[in-house]
């Protein structure tokens, strides 16, 4: 464990480019909340004051996304461009243990992006938290988290064989923005789309945490909740066996050595 926590600790630091107090502020609390603000504001004039409630919740979730995604493919894609990542296989340290360091901290700022987010939101957007079940929020923001961190690491496997994290970033945020029930419903979308939001992170914790706005209790979306883990679980097997995948390619081949 201690070692695990090292590890966890080293590859944070060196591997995410946004750990200094103004990057880590405007990544973390600014950027959310701003991008709160633009939809909750488009929602309003759009549609009507009431639909922005539904929005202020719906980017909430986008919070954790753009924080635990983002932080995560950036990590394999300097690993990879610093010449490390090859370093790292030609150890005997465990792959497992490898592979989730990559997401152990960046988890923590899932949580507390999508919270401070919903606090600044009540205070200055208007956001209605009178109703609010923190600890239901709370538990729907781990699970969305956990979710988006082992999507990450399967996104960060493949960043790590192109270099390039943007393209990775931006695609997965765009199917979970719109294919999770972030903005539009999912019972709106064409039955092909709402068949794959279902297999993607968010989709069960977003209908979690707007039940959670409702003040629905914690035994009350266990359900969303479960479903949410086990997608997040998925996702793990996934990304530990492309992550041996990605072990085997540069062995074959020494592509991993290959920086540009």
């Amino acid at each position: 464990m201690a070692a695990f926590a090292a590890q966890s600790r080293l590859v944070y630091v060196a591997l995410f480019y946004w750990l200094y107090p103004w990057g880590y502020v405007s990544n973390v609390i600014l950027a959310p909340l701003f991008q709160l603000l633009t939809f909750s504001l488009v929602a309003t004039y759009a549609t009507g004051a009431d639909s922005a409630q539904r929005y202020m919740v719906g980017m909430i979730t986008w919070a954790i996304v753009w924080i635990v995604i983002s932080g995560i493919l950036q990590s394999f894609a300097y690993d990879r461009g610093f010449g490390t990542l090859s370093l790292l296989f030609a150890t005997p340290v465990s792959r497992l243990g490898a592979l989730t360091s990559r997401a152990a901290l960046h988890v923590p700022n899932g949580v507390i992006s999508a919270l401070v987010t919903i606090a600044l939101a009540a205070a200055f957007a208007g956001l209605d938290v009178s109703s609010l079940d923190w600890a239901t929020a709370a538990a729907a923001v781990v699970m969305m988290s956990l979710g988006c961190a082992t999507l990450g690491l399967v996104l960060g496997c493949w960043t790590a064989l192109t270099q390039d994290w943007f393209v990775s970033n931006a695609t997965s945020h765009a199917l979970l923005i719109t294919l999770t029930g972030v903005l539009v419903p999912t019972a709106d979308l064409p039955p092909v789309a709402a068949d794959v939001g279902v297999l993607l992170p968010l989709t069960h914790g977003v209908e979690a945490l707007r039940q959670a706005f409702d003040g629905a209790s914690i035994a009350e979306v266990s359900d969303s909740l479960v479903r949410e883990g086990i997608v997040a679980l998925a996702y793990g097997v996934v990304s530990y066996v492309a992550f041996l995948l990605l072990e085997r390619h540069g062995r074959r081949t020494g592509a991993l050595e290959l920086t540009g």
